[in-house]
């Protein structure tokens, strides 16, 4: 028997002898090599045809610093050591160990720049493997998969989806999901190159040339931190006018909450543009990031704020954007109101009586057709009038019409967008153990992905004309203002 292949010109030995015990094949006779890189394939290939893999044990070099001779063993070899504090009787059910002081060995020496490979002991104590994929040595992945794995990582796929792409192109790859994390975690290890990643994050913003600004407490650590991706900066200083502003949790390992800002485009497309890691959710917290708000917005300023009842954040965006009305979102008041008001009532008739006595109330587009409303509902509901004269009314600028109406909100008076952001946000974020890096590369994945569908709508547009506005007036128009915007301003004129 040869090798295996019977033009191979770097086995220079002609036959080599094969003895079979049971089912298993074992070397008897040496075989050399002239390089070392090819005998440790042979002994490789030859272990796992009978069922077992080899791992190296130790090398000895000469007093040159040349390699001269290289121990392999089993990998069930040794025998597994208890670590001191670890409890046996209560940590024994739990462990478990491949190790089983399995006896082959085999040796490999350079003699006469010959590489003679040996085995020492062909005994195993142990029973073949019948799938060499439980093997972590056996599921290795070549280079080129190696490549394509990290550019799945880099898209945001998960190690599920990585995987099932890899057995699509090639069946016989055997992976599980560790070998994905364990690949992602080289990666990272060579990105970050020897950086804590806060500070690869940094770097990355500072070369990128991104908007953002930090703030550091007296220990010089990070507390604050803003940044607004360029792409959606650009297009937040197009499309001003209204941004809707909220705090999401569970977002990242340190439990930070994060500040996001999205817009509107005239498309009616959401986009984000503005995301602040805060150390908690006071008034001062807020002015720090609506003041880097505004000084990435160079000048421009907002027309609304949509928000929910967050104090803190109303009072800082009165302080730093003086100009701007605030309005609260009439979904969020709606259900407050309705989970401390219905509990009053006995029958539904008469808690949809009250439903409309509220509706006329934020509905009323007069100043004094408020205070007729309001006095109505003092006198029908006295128990229920300090909650909402407390709560509610006392903060009746920010969503009743007669005070909502005097700016152009567009017609935005819910947070229903950015909370919809939240979610696609959090489904490309994945999990809330990584680090800010981690959640700062997802972010930008997400608005990447977000940014390109919003300038290729806008791109289509300019082509696109409504086959319905026919008459001359609109002829300047068409290819210049959205579709939207052409549908609304329809709708309004045949009123």
């Amino acid at each position: 028997w040869t090798c295996g292949n019977i033009f191979c010109g770097s086995c220079d030995s002609n036959v080599l002898s094969i003895v079979f015990v049971g089912y298993r094949q074992i070397l008897s006779m040496e075989v050399s090599y002239t390089e070392l890189e090819a005998a440790e394939k042979y002994l490789n290939e030859n272990s796992v045809q009978q069922g077992f893999v080899v791992n190296k044990l130790r090398s000895k070099k000469s007093k040159k610093g040349e390699l001269r001779k290289v121990w392999y063993a089993c990998v069930h070899s040794r025998n597994y050591k208890k670590p001191e504090y670890i409890d046996t009787e209560k940590k024994k059910w739990q462990t478990t160990t491949r190790h089983q002081d399995c006896l082959w060995r085999a040796t490999i020496t350079c003699i006469d720049s010959l590489w003679k490979i040996t085995v020492n002991n062909d005994s195993h104590n142990h029973d073949m493997a019948e799938d060499l994929s439980a093997y972590h040595e056996m599921r290795t992945l070549r280079d080129k998969d190696k490549k394509l794995v990290q550019k799945l990582t880099l898209a945001g796929a998960t190690p599920h989806v990585i995987m099932a792409t890899l057995q699509q192109q090639d069946p016989s790859v055997k992976l599980i999901s560790r070998d994905v994390y364990n690949m992602h975690k080289i990666f990272r290890k060579e990105e970050l190159d020897g950086r804590r990643p806060i500070e690869a994050l940094l770097d990355n913003l500072q070369e990128t040339g991104e908007f953002h600004q930090l703030k550091r407490n007296a220990e010089e650590q990070l507390t604050h931190l803003y940044f607004s991706p360029s792409e959606a900066l650009s297009l937040a200083k197009q499309f001003y006018g209204v941004v809707l502003i909220d705090c999401t949790y569970k977002t990242n390992r340190f439990k930070l909450p994060l500040l996001h800002a999205v817009g509107v485009t005239p498309c009616n497309n959401t986009f984000s543009f503005g995301f602040a890691f805060m150390a908690s959710e006071t008034e001062s917290d807020y002015m720090w990031s609506l003041s880097c708000l505004k000084t990435s917005f160079t000048g421009k300023t907002p027309w609304v704020f949509v928000t929910d009842r967050d104090l803190a954040l109303m009072s800082a965006i009165k302080n730093v954007f003086t100009t701007s009305s605030n309005i609260l979102c009439a979904w969020h008041i709606a259900k407050n109101v309705a989970s401390n008001c219905k509990k009053y009532f006995t029958t539904q008739e008469d808690y949809k009586a009250f439903q409309m006595q509220w509706r006329n109330i934020v509905n009323a587009s007069m100043e004094d057709m408020y205070t007729e409303q309001v006095t109505m509902l003092q006198e029908k509901y006295p128990d229920m009038y300090g909650y909402l004269e407390e709560t509610w009314l006392v903060h009746k600028q920010h969503f009743v019409k007669a005070w909502v109406d005097e700016t152009c909100h567009l017609g935005h008076l819910v947070t229903s967008r950015v909370e919809g952001q939240h979610s696609a946000l959090k489904s490309w974020i994945g999990c809330s153990t990584g680090d800010l890096k981690d959640v700062y590369s997802k972010i930008r994945l997400s608005i990447n992905t977000q940014q390109n569908a919003i300038h290729q709508q806008i791109q289509s547009e300019k082509l696109k004309s409504l086959v319905d506005l026919t008459h001359e007036i609109w002829n300047k128009v068409h290819h210049k203002i959205s579709v939207y915007a052409l549908r609304k301003t329809f709708k309004q004129m045949k009123r």
